[in-house]
């Protein structure tokens, strides 16, 4: 009976360590929490105004971050989750950058949010190892000792004395305390045999969870890396075109106004969007990033003005 009385309660505890339970509210926001409000709003205000987006976003990353607290599951958990929401917002922030027309700031923001998720795999398998091998334990007990107590309980219901005493209708008062004594011993194998048949019945849950917290930074991973990648691989092709206008620049008939290169590869692809009717938000990402390699540009700063619907459309002129 007491082992039987432990393992309830062990059941009980390891679930609830394991499955997160409806609580009192803590009575401040958590740091995930407390991103997650914002987020919305900022992803707002980016439509009109990334630069003030990227400002704001960069303003809610924690310095220092938040030590990783694995001391048992539901501090992990929350751990988890208050770092993962700043990866969140730093990828945000690479996204407003990118808008930005700040490349190279949005590709190291995705690589710090990469980094970031990365470094939370190994706390939180190590949080969440010793309720991991708590249900792994119980469920490797329960299937030795269900194999041990079934048997028992078979031969019991087999029992000769505890078969007639069963049959009987009209049992006299000694049999009738020698029948609740049989039922009482049938009792104390059944009761560790429900908890042990429980244990192997909840561990898939318990276990997914653990699992899931495991996976949680996968994605963020595999999201923050495409972009790293994404950003690269267009900083490099922008770098090609570059020196290929430089050379294109050097040519007084294909330059006839005699632009410097930089102003010449940016007046030619001002000329190739109006050309091929390129969408307004796709004029301000270009225009946004011309911005970034030539600060004060008189003609981008127009054209942005004309992309923001501020004024009317002027044509380019090589």
């Amino acid at each position: 009976m007491q082992r039987s009385h432990i393992l309830l309660c062990m059941t009980s505890a390891l679930v609830a360590q394991a499955i997160p339970q409806a609580s009192t509210p803590a009575p401040t926001l958590s740091l995930a929490k407390r991103i997650d409000a914002e987020t919305v709003r900022l992803d707002n205000l980016k439509l009109t105004n990334p630069a003030q987006a990227l400002t704001e976003a960069l303003a809610l990353i924690p310095d220092p971050l938040p030590t990783f607290d694995k001391s048992n599951i539901q501090a992990t958990r929350q751990s988890l989750m208050d770092q993962l929401a700043v990866v969140q917002v730093k990828f945000m922030a690479g996204t407003y950058a990118r808008e930005c027309g700040k490349w190279e700031q949005a590709s190291s923001l995705f690589k710090e949010a990469a980094e970031l998720a990365t470094a939370t795999k190994a706390p939180t398998k190590e949080g969440v190892a010793p309720s991991r091998k708590q249900w792994e334990d119980a469920v490797a007990e329960a299937k030795i000792k269900i194999a041990e107590v079934e048997p028992r309980l078979v031969a019991f219901d087999d029992n000769p004395r505890f078969k007639e005493l069963g049959a009987k209708a009209d049992r006299t008062m000694d049999e009738n305390i020698e029948y609740e004594k049989f039922m009482a011993q049938k009792a104390d194998l059944i009761q560790p045999l429900q908890v042990w048949k429980n244990n192997i019945a909840i561990a898939p849950k318990a276990l997914a969870v653990f699992d899931d917290l495991e996976k949680g930074p996968d994605a963020y991973i595999e999201a923050c890396n495409n972009n790293v990648q994404k950003m690269q691989k267009v900083i490099v092709a922008e770098k090609g075109e570059l020196n290929r206008f430089d050379e294109d620049a050097k040519n007084p008939i294909i330059n006839s106004k005699r632009l410097k290169p930089l102003a010449f590869y940016i007046n030619q692809k001002i000329r190739q969007m109006s050309e091929q009717k390129t969408d307004r938000p796709t004029w301000l990402l270009n225009l946004n990033r011309y911005l970034v390699l030539d600060p004060g540009n008189k003609e981008v700063l127009k054209k942005i003005d004309w992309a923001m619907g501020n004024t009317a459309p002027s044509k380019s002129k090589s």
